[in-house]
């Protein structure tokens, strides 16, 4: 008989246990809906506009950085494409040299 009176006071005391740290947990409760409600519209849009223009900072950010990418690549490209060209017109310059050359061999064997 003592196991059974000590174990229904047991369970009272974590029925008291519970029951208070429920009545804890609601007045927690209770006071953030009262700060979320009691915020004024000017405080709620101070937020709204700070988160506005973290969000937008970092979107110009990332275009900016983007942006970069784009012309370190069109720039290595186009640097690539005049190394051609140089080498294109140089061989162009040689065959037109060798080209008046002969020209002048074929007019200098015409003159004599």
């Amino acid at each position: 008989m003592a196991t059974i009176a000590k174990a229904r006071k047991i369970t009272k005391a974590s029925m008291k246990s519970v029951r208070r740290e429920g009545l804890q947990l609601v007045e927690r409760l209770r006071k953030d809906a009262s700060k979320l409600v009691d915020r004024s519209r000017t405080e709620v849009m101070r937020d709204v506009r700070a988160l506005r223009n973290e969000i937008v900072g970092r979107a110009d950010r990332a275009v900016r950085t983007l942006e970069r990418q784009v012309v370190r690549q069109l720039h290595a490209a186009t640097q690539g494409q005049v190394r051609r060209l140089e080498a294109r017109i140089a061989k162009l310059e040689q065959r037109v040299s060798e080209l008046t050359a002969k020209l002048s061999a074929v007019s200098g064997e015409r003159a004599a």
